[in-house]
């Protein structure tokens, strides 16, 4: 058993969150929009939530996942560089979260690949 002192380390997840945006330097690109499929993973110290099961102590990830629709939903970004950034801010918005991998795919961005992407980590 883990003393009340000290951290327990966990990894909170968001899977295969599908957003569709405009996104892209080419032409055709800035006139439709593409889906981007994100994994989140938030960093945190879960060591007060799992002794008090009080949402207060957690990291909240439903209040992330609605931030991330609200501002990439319909947005338009040239680059997924500054998209994945983008998220990442957001993820470290709530003062729980130490460390976040946004990984980022542009569906059928490429003809013959199923997606292009790109996977950015960023500590406090």
């Amino acid at each position: 058993m883990v003393s009340n002192k000290e951290p327990i380390p966990a990894t909170l997840f968001i899977k295969n969150l599908k957003v569709n945006c405009i996104i892209g330097v080419n032409p055709e690109e800035k006139e439709r929009e593409q889906e981007i499929r994100m994994q989140l993973f938030l960093w945190t110290d879960i060591v007060r939530a799992s002794r008090s099961d009080n949402i207060e102590n957690a990291l909240d990830y439903s209040a992330i996942y609605k931030e991330v629709v609200k501002r990439v939903e319909h947005s338009t970004f040239y680059l997924i560089e500054r998209l994945a950034y983008e998220v990442a801010t957001i993820c470290f918005q709530h003062p729980l979260t130490q460390k976040v991998t946004v990984i980022l795919e542009k569906m059928g961005a490429l003809k013959k690949a199923e997606s292009a992407g790109i996977e950015l980590t960023l500590e406090k």
